[in-house]
């Protein structure tokens, strides 16, 4: 008999999945994410500075649709865009 097997939880993407993001900035000029998509789906967060060149700086899994990344990198570069994406399955 098998027991305490733990599997991955994969989200099928839907409608929902596509993550609405708002960029916050901090009194220290930190920005933070928040993302809004689809619930316990797995998002990686990407930054660029030209829009060509994508970095991901974190993958987060939506409990209840929300998700916040923390950009630390952005007190010392001051062009950046931001965009969250579904990893490929």
């Amino acid at each position: 008999f098998i027991d305490n097997i733990v599997l991955p939880v994969v989200v099928q993407p839907d409608q929902t999945a596509r993550a609405r993001l708002a960029i916050k900035r901090t009194t220290d000029g930190v920005f933070f994410i928040e993302g809004l998509g689809q619930v316990n789906q797995t998002y990686v967060t990407q930054v660029s500075t030209n829009l060509t060149t994508w970095r991901n700086i974190a993958t987060n899994i939506a409990l209840d649709g929300f998700f916040r990344v923390i950009d630390y990198s952005s007190v010392t570069n001051s062009t950046r865009f931001y965009r969250a994406v579904v990893p490929a399955q």
